[in-house]
């Protein structure tokens, strides 16, 4: 199982997201997760959020006692590309596992190229949520073929 949190300016819903999912998937076969990042660019009027990622990764290590590459970043030298996102998922792509985007940190555009990407990558095995601040839920999309959170 595949995990894909894409890390904002906020770490705090990207915590709290990725150990709910950990949690919920961890009885899959090689769990994996992969925090998305960017890198500061100030031509692009780009924030970085790769420490943000970094200290999220040594908190799920820490407190969910996760071992070594089981949490991986990867970080985005622009958060509007198209090429470098699909670049991405089609390292990710593997036909033998599921895979599961959490959109609730990174921008507009950021969410949506990864959704779009990985739902044609992972087709039948493509799941996504958000954590809805307004409801205090994770909203989950398409796990198990319902809509659950």
């Amino acid at each position: 199982m595949l995990i894909v949190i894409l890390v904002g300016t906020n770490p705090l819903p990207c915590y709290l997201s990725a150990v709910y999912l950990i949690k919920r998937y961890e009885e899959c076969n090689n769990l994996e997760v992969i925090l998305i990042s960017s890198e500061q660019n100030n031509e692009k009027n780009q924030i970085g959020t790769k420490s943000i990622a970094e200290r999220i990764e040594a908190q799920l290590k820490n407190i969910l006692e996760i071992s070594n590459g089981m949490v991986k970043i990867h970080s985005l030298t622009d958060i509007n590309s198209d090429k470098e996102i699909k670049k991405i998922v089609k390292e990710l792509r593997n036909e033998d596992i599921k895979a599961h985007l959490n959109y609730t940190g990174g921008t507009k555009t950021m969410s949506a190229l990864f959704y779009h990407h990985m739902s044609e990558a992972f087709i039948d095995s493509f799941s996504s949520s958000y954590l809805d601040a307004r409801n205090h839920k994770i909203l989950i999309f398409n796990d198990e073929g319902e809509n659950s959170n």
